[in-house]
């Protein structure tokens, strides 16, 4: 899996989703590790 600022791959992609949400990059990151603990 290709890592992206120390994030995994999917942070990419949750981020995207996140975004659009208007979730803030900081709670992304977090929400994108649960997701990826998930």
């Amino acid at each position: 899996m290709i890592e992206t600022a120390g994030k995994p791959a999917i942070s990419s992609t949750s981020a995207g989703i996140s975004g659009a949400a208007g979730i803030p990059d900081g709670d992304n990151i977090v929400w994108s590790r649960a997701v990826t603990a998930t």
